[in-house]
């Protein structure tokens, strides 16, 4: 068997999390082991099931700049105490990766970056971020993205040509997604909303994600359709600030908090319409989820096309108007249905079941060359 060591930064529900413990859940365990390193956090969402496939989880420092020396002397410590146990490190935590990288190095451990974002965002933290990124597409054995986009931005114009660069699909569990109208009607029933037009978001509450965007939006939507909810899916930093706008817009009956969910799958059912307002996105799983619920998707245009896989997504710029017009269109036109095109989005390969059986070949690979 061999051991991999996940730098994450987080287990707590979001796209990369998401994308990793689908890899996890799927991957012969048996052959392949994962561990994982994050930084300091509330143990919740997926350090339950991490901890009963066998694995283990290290925290270290949550990297600030003047805490390198501190976040620096944690990993040589770490590989010090854990020589020749892994076989590869797949840093998924892609800001302080130069810091990690100099050191994984000197170990002669597989390192892979993988890149889940095509933007810092903007503003002096986003320059302060782009700055401690400089360079990777040249420090990795390995390198992965969740699409083109993401590579590039990360790995530089150059990487789609490189032989050490693999754009990695975000896959999931087809089968765990796909439309039941019998949970859709005991879920609609314990959210109290068998009578509503449900529009759903699915996503941790941080600036990137603009939940601001939908909010501001509903008073709009509700004069022109007044059973609509908001359902949001999630939790984090900026849900105590969307909180309270949702209250000054005096809105609160019309939007249901529901917190973070593993059952995500389960809330999808409930929705009507899905919508996914980001500032940017490396790929967007979220909305390749809700096509396979069935649910058509309108995303803002900063997200890469790509996730359309089956044809039931539309890009639009971030116009109050333009979203409002979309959003009664789908209203009027509403059939909710199970997904016609399920069967592409296996061929296209982001089943995540095929996906383990390609990683779990790269992984034994890298350790038989790296030897």
């Amino acid at each position: 068997m061999i051991k991999v060591l996940h730098y994450i930064g987080c287990l707590h529900y979001g796209g990369a999390q998401a994308f990793l413990m689908e890899l996890y859940r799927n991957i012969d365990r048996d052959k392949v082991q994962f561990d994982f390193v994050v930084f300091p956090e509330e143990e919740k969402d997926f350090y339950d099931e991490v901890k009963k496939y066998g694995g283990t989880i290290y925290v270290c420092p949550k990297y600030k700049g003047f805490n390198h020396l501190e976040f620096t002397k944690w990993w040589r410590n770490f590989y010090n105490t854990h020589k020749d146990v892994y076989s590869a490190i797949h840093i998924h935590q892609t800001v302080t990766a130069n810091a990690v990288v100099r050191i994984t190095k000197k170990y002669n451990i597989a390192t892979i970056l993988h890149s889940h974002s095509k933007s810092n965002g903007s503003g002096a933290v986003a320059k302060i971020k782009d700055i401690l990124q400089y360079g990777l597409g040249s420090k990795a054995d390995y390198m992965y993205a969740c699409s083109d986009e993401a590579g590039q931005y990360l790995f530089g114009k150059d990487v789609l040509n490189k032989k050490n660069y693999e754009t990695l699909q975000n896959a999931i569990n087809v089968s765990r997604f796909e439309y039941n109208p019998i949970i859709r009607d005991k879920f609609r029933q314990e959210l109290n909303v068998e009578d509503k037009y449900v529009i759903g978001i699915v996503g941790r509450f941080h600036p990137t994600k603009n939940h601001i965007f939908a909010v501001n939006l509903l008073p709009e939507i509700l004069n022109i359709i007044p059973n609509a909810v908001l359902l949001l899916v999630g939790d984090g930093a900026n849900r105590e600030f969307i909180e309270s706008r949702v209250k000054e817009l005096g809105i609160t009956d019309n939007v249901l908090f529901v917190g973070s969910k593993n059952n995500t799958e389960d809330y999808y059912q409930c929705m009507d319409l899905f919508v996914m307002p980001s500032l940017h996105e490396g790929f967007g799983i979220v909305a390749l989820e809700a096509q396979t619920s069935g649910l058509h998707c309108i995303l803002s245009d900063t997200i890469p096309r790509s996730v359309n896989v089956t044809g039931n997504a539309e890009f639009l710029q971030l116009d109050n108007r333009v979203w409002v017009d979309a959003i009664h269109k789908c209203f009027l036109d509403f059939e909710r249905k199970a997904c016609e095109n399920i069967e592409v989005i296996y061929r296209a390969g982001y089943d995540s079941k095929e996906l383990a059986k390609r990683i779990e070949m790269k992984y034994y690979e890298l350790n038989r060359v790296h030897k």
